[in-house]
């Protein structure tokens, strides 16, 4: 496809977006929250260009590398951020410490494999998390981080609607089933089909976060607010 890298791309630049809006949030503020969904956003940034760029490059090893962390953190660290907006105690802190370790995992998991880019070089934003064995604790990481981080987001999210019936915090909740339908099963989905949920999930995030921003309680919405 010839813009198959246009996709991609248009998450990576909406998520840049969101990420330095709620940067900025936590910079003027200092909360927990912020921070893992400032960290998680950007994340989803960085993934997204690298996806865009290997549309029309081959993959390398130190690319792969890079990627493979970055995927991974990305919807466990918005889970984490909305757990810690509902709440902040010794068991979230305790989630908050999993996330982390989970983090580092991914990251340090694909550096000890053997990895060879000429069986992947070619592969496009379809390679996911293939070139990483299910043996491999990285691989794991990457199944948590996805699966209970996206469980954490969406609870988080509809629960917050349930309790303020706010359209922005229900757009949250959606939209986060996107990408996280699109990590958990990145190796059934069709990298077109991934990419695409990836951006519709940040896109319509992103509006329930321009809705919800107004909100000034903590406790209100599971989304930071501006």
């Amino acid at each position: 496809m010839a813009y198959a890298w246009l996709v991609p791309a248009l998450a990576g630049a909406v998520s840049a977006v969101f990420a330095s809006l709620v940067w900025g949030q936590f910079s003027a503020r200092r909360r927990p929250f912020q921070l893992a969904w400032a960290l998680g956003l950007s994340a989803y940034s960085a993934a997204s260009f690298i996806e865009a760029y290997v549309s029309g490059n081959p993959w390398s090893v130190a690319l792969y590398r890079a990627y493979f962390p970055l995927a991974a953190a990305t919807v466990g660290l918005l889970g984490l951020g909305s757990v810690l907006l509902a709440r902040v105690n010794a068991w979230t802190a305790l989630y908050a410490a999993l996330t982390g370790l989970a983090v580092v995992v991914a990251l340090v998991g694909p550096f000890a494999l053997p990895l060879d880019s000429a069986a992947f070089a070619d592969a496009g934003p379809s390679l996911g998390a293939a070139p990483v064995p299910f043996s491999n604790p990285g691989r794991v990481a990457f199944l948590v981080l996805n699966i209970v981080g996206g469980l954490a987001l969406i609870v988080g999210a509809l629960w917050s609607w349930w309790r303020t019936r706010r359209a922005g915090v229900l757009l949250i909740g959606l939209g986060a089933m996107l990408p996280f339908a699109g990590g958990s099963l990145s190796d059934l989905l069709h990298a077109d089909v991934r990419v695409l949920l990836q951006l519709l999930g940040i896109v319509v995030m992103f509006a329930g976060f321009l809705q919800g921003r107004e909100v000034p309680s903590r406790a209100a919405v599971a989304v930071p607010e501006a």
